[in-house]
C-alpha cells in the first residue's frame, strides 16, 4: 500500500447493548471522509461462531453506507475492504495482536466498538503524526452518559484528556483513539498476560515511550465513548477506577526492589485518604471537581487492594 494508507482497527465481542451497531452507523462518518481507511480490520473476540454475524453485519453496513452517499450525492473514491477475524483466544491483547499482524498498510489506526469520530478525526491524526514524526498519536476521548447519570460521573475525566494540548509528548495512553507508525513499532506487541484483566493497552504504549519511541497527543482528533445505561452508575465507575488503579500497580511494580514497593504503597495510602476527603467536601457543595477526586481516591484504593481486576471480555 501507498505511504499514507491506513488500516482502521477494532476489537469487538458479541454485545447485547445494541451499541456495535450504533457503532457500525458511525462508521459512516470515517468512511465517506475526505481521508477515509484504506481497510477495516474487525477482530472478534468471542465465540468463532460469531465471525458469521459479524461478517453479515458489517456487509449489510457496507451497503447502507453505499446507499447513504448516493442519496446524500455524497462521492467516495473508495470504499474501504473490511476484513473480519477471529481471536485466537478471548484475550483483549491476542486480539489487539492480531490487528497489528493483519493491517497491510503502514499505518494503523485503533479505535472502540463503543466509540464514535467527527468527519476529520482521521485527517487531525494524520496530520499531528506527519508534522512531529510521531511514532504514535492519540486524541483525547470524551464520554456521553445519559441523562440518569450522577453529575459528578458526568464531570469526571475517565480518560485523562484534560490538560493536554496538540503536541505534547506523552508516557502512557490507552489504544482506543490511536495512530500507530507500524515500521517504528517492529515486533512490539501487547502483552497477553494484561488481556483478559485490562492494561494491555497502557503496558503497550509505556513500553513504547520507555524504548524511545515518540508518542504525541493530538487535541483536535476527538472520539466521544458511548456509556450505557447499566455502566452509567457509582458502582460501576468505582469499580472501574479501582481497576485503573490496581492495573498502574501491576505495571509498575514489575520488578521492582523492595524499597520502590514501599514508597509506592505508603504514596497510595496517603493520597486515597486524602483525595477521599476532598472528595466528600465537593460532592456535599456540588462542585464539579467532584467525580475527579473520586477517581482519584479509588484508583489508589485500587493499587492498594491484592484481588483481580474485573475479567474483560
Amino acid at each position: 500500500m501507498v505511504e499514507n494508507a491506513y488500516s482502521l482497527c477494532v476489537v469487538t465481542y458479541s454485545r447485547k447493548d445494541g451499541v456495535f451497531e450504533k457503532f457500525l452507523e458511525a462508521l459512516y462518518t470515517i468512511c465517506s471522509a475526505p481521508i477515509n481507511p484504506d481497510e477495516i480490520i474487525v477482530v472478534n473476540n468471542d465465540d468463532p461462531k460469531y465471525e458469521t454475524t459479524l461478517k453479515a453485519q458489517l456487509s449489510s453496513a457496507k451497503e447502507g453506507w453505499m446507499t447513504r452517499a448516493k442519496s446524500e450525492s455524497h462521492s467516495v473514491v473508495a470504499w474501504p475492504a473490511i476484513i473480519v477475524k477471529t481471536s485466537s483466544e478471548k484475550n483483549l491483547a491476542v486480539a489487539r495482536n492480531l490487528a497489528l499482524d493483519t493491517a497491510s498498510a503502514p499505518l494503523l489506526v485503533f479505535i472502540d466498538d463503543d466509540q464514535q469520530v467527527e468527519c476529520n478525526w482521521l485527517s487531525e491524526l494524520a496530520l499531528c503524526q506527519k508534522r512531529y514524526n510521531a511514532d504514535v498519536v492519540a486524541g483525547p476521548v470524551f464520554c456521553e452518559y445519559p441523562s440518569s447519570a450522577p453529575l459528578w460521573l458526568k464531570n469526571t475525566d475517565i480518560h485523562n484528556t484534560q490538560g493536554k494540548t496538540t503536541g505534547d509528548r506523552l508516557y502512557s495512553i490507552t489504544a482506543g483513539n490511536t495512530l500507530i507508525r507500524k515500521s517504528t513499532i517492529s515486533d512490539f506487541r501487547f502483552d497477553p498476560q494484561f488481556g483478559r484483566t485490562g492494561g494491555e493497552d497502557t503496558d503497550f504504549f509505556k513500553r513504547l515511550y520507555e524504548s524511545g519511541h515518540d508518542i504525541r497527543w493530538c487535541e483536535e482528533a476527538v472520539s466521544t465513548e458511548w456509556i450505557t445505561q447499566e455502566r452509567a452508575t457509582a458502582s460501576y465507575a468505582i469499580g472501574r477506577f479501582i481497576d485503573q488503579g490496581q492495573t498502574y500497580r501491576r505495571i509498575n511494580l514489575a520488578n521492582a526492589n523492595a524499597a520502590k514497593v514501599g514508597i509506592f504503597y505508603a504514596r497510595a495510602a496517603l493520597q486515597s485518604a486524602v483525595a477521599g476527603l476532598i472528595a466528600a467536601v465537593c460532592i456535599l457543595s456540588r462542585r464539579q471537581s467532584a467525580g475527579n477526586w473520586v477517581k482519584r481516591c479509588f484508583n489508589n484504593v485500587g493499587k492498594l487492594t491484592r484481588r483481580e481486576s474485573s475479567d474483560y471480555s
